[in-house]
């Protein structure tokens, strides 16, 4: 398969778009709820994510924005709470958050540096 291929609920409602080369992901990828907000947007390069890929709170906040290479976290990684509210601000290589990373209440104050587990979506 080559080229865009879409999908619809039940509803005609646009429920994700997909670029496809050669039968594999390769260009975006978009999810999106009922309400025709994005879940998420990611890239894709040969079946693997590769660059940046976001995610969205069912509200339409954003969840999280990364930077992926052949499918493995590497580069800059914010995750936020539903609030909108920074949650953590880090860099990973090879799939692993390095140190220096700062993390953030949900009111916005600064945590001790210690990492958080982060659910792999």
């Amino acid at each position: 398969m080559d080229g865009p291929m879409e999908s619809y609920d039940e509803n005609e409602r646009l429920t994700l778009y997909s670029e496809f080369k050669q039968g594999l992901l390769n260009g975006a990828n978009i999810e999106y709820q009922q309400d025709g907000k994005k879940l998420s947007h990611c890239l894709y390069l040969k079946g693997h994510r590769q660059g940046l890929c976001k995610t969205w709170y069912p509200n339409g906040a954003l969840r999280s924005r990364a930077e992926y290479q052949k499918n493995i976290l590497n580069g800059a990684y914010q995750d936020f709470y539903e609030n909108g509210q920074l949650r953590l601000h880090g860099q990973f290589q090879n799939g692993k958050l390095e140190s220096g990373s700062k993390t953030y209440l949900e009111n916005g104050q600064s945590t001790s540096n210690s990492l958080i587990a982060l659910e792999e979506e």
